[in-house]
């Protein structure tokens, strides 16, 4: 390579890191309670995923809004309970607060769910929005800062596969809607009781808290990553 080249090559990769947008540092990052939402486009959240470290250890518990699926609590093996989306997203906020730290989604899903289903008033909005992060930015920035490349806008799996974040493949597939859509019309059909419903459906169910979790610890992989 002549020295032309290097110099426009090094030219390009100072531009690229210019334009790194760090929203959380190294330690906030580690530090984050990460959270994700699953349910209908303009439908109350049907359950979110809430993931972080404490004492050295990863906390994980998945909390439903959606009262039909209130029969699926306790069922095989699942640890899942239930609670009003506001009385929950008030609770997050002073846990965030109390213990310093940031509340981190993947967009303002999360943020725009909670105005528009939850009912709080603006001081409990404002209060979890100052300690809210959308990293999609961030995330965007590193990847063209470290990897030379912009994946594709809102697609958290891509950023799986530039830090080697590995999900099982049946996971993989981008089914969470279609599987959430049949194990609320089996629901409905038995009167919402979890325990008529068939393998099938069960296993759906199953699935789609596994691939919750997914989303909040590929997530965190992320973001740490890109923090740090």
């Amino acid at each position: 390579m002549n020295t032309q080249a290097k110099k426009s090559k090094k030219t390009r990769r100072r531009k690229r890191e210019k334009k790194f947008k760090q929203a959380l540092t190294a330690e906030q990052a580690e530090r984050a309670i990460y959270i994700d939402f699953e349910g209908t486009k303009g439908w109350l959240p049907t359950f979110m995923g809430v993931l972080c470290i404490e004492r050295g250890q990863e906390t994980f518990c998945q909390t439903v809004f959606e009262q039909l699926f209130n029969c699926t609590l306790a069922q095989d093996g699942s640890v899942l309970s239930s609670m009003a989306l506001e009385d929950l997203v008030p609770r997050l906020t002073r846990q965030a607060v109390q213990e310093d730290r940031y509340i981190v989604a993947w967009s303002r899903h999360e943020v725009d769910a909670i105005r528009e289903f939850s009912g709080l008033d603006g001081k409990d909005l404002a209060a979890f929005e100052k300690r809210y992060r959308n990293v999609i930015e961030m995330c965007e920035s590193w990847a063209e800062a470290q990897c030379g490349v912009k994946p594709e806008v809102n697609k958290l799996e891509r950023y799986f596969e530039l830090t080697e974040y590995e999900v099982p493949d049946f996971l993989a597939k981008g089914q969470a809607g279609d599987w959430l859509r049949d194990v609320r019309a089996s629901l409905k059909r038995m009167d919402g009781e979890y325990q008529r419903c068939g393998p099938t459906v069960k296993q759906k169910w199953q699935n789609l808290l596994e691939y919750n979790y997914h989303d909040c610890a590929g997530l965190r992989h992320v973001t740490r990553t890109a923090a740090g």
